[in-house]
């Protein structure tokens, strides 16, 4: 089990570690209560609508449910939910919660992944400097919001499959009035 120590001294990160926390445990709560966990690759998902049922009867909610995978790649989830209509909720405060923002730090190292982040992913949240990232994206027309939490390199936001180093951990859906 690894041991994470937060300091006073930092309370930007230590919030943001307890909303993490807090996600999680819901999150973990909300899987080891489903129980079941099912076969397939996200390559072979459709994209994640939550609109009320359709015709075809595929974008529900459950839809969603069943088409997120513990472990699976960030990129194809995040492709599928683009494709699916849903759109990335942009933070404002994702340059200080990501790259601890400095001006001088980003302006001199361009190139360096965390200082890219929040324009690449816009939906990006937080990420912590023990590879959990937090980004969230909303289904404005069924009013749904999503928050994921993945770990590992945030640099392989956009690499999918098994060569990705960035991979689902947690997830979260609500209704965006649920929202504060």
């Amino acid at each position: 089990m690894n041991r994470i120590v937060f300091s006073s001294e930092h309370p930007q990160q230590l919030a943001a570690a307890g909303v993490l926390l807090l996600g999680v445990l819901v999150s973990g709560c909300r899987q080891t209560a489903a129980g079941s966990e099912s076969s397939g690759s996200a390559s072979q998902a459709r994209p994640l609508a939550t609109s009320s049922m359709t015709d075809q009867g595929s974008n529900t909610v459950s839809n969603l449910q069943d088409a997120i995978k513990k472990d699976m790649a960030y990129a194809d989830l995040r492709k599928l939910l683009i494709e699916g209509g849903w759109e990335p909720v942009k933070d404002p405060q994702c340059q200080v919660q990501v790259a601890g923002y400095d001006q001088k730090t980003c302006g001199d190292n361009q190139d360096l992944a965390l200082c890219r982040a929040c324009e690449q992913m816009p939906e990006l949240s937080a990420y912590s400097g023990d590879g959990f990232a937090t980004s969230r994206f909303n289904d404005v027309r069924a009013g749904k919001t999503l928050k994921l939490v993945s770990y590992g390199m945030i640099e392989d936001w956009n690499v999918p499959g098994d060569d990705s180093r960035l991979r689902i951990e947690e997830w979260e859906s609500a209704d965006t009035s649920a929202q504060d």
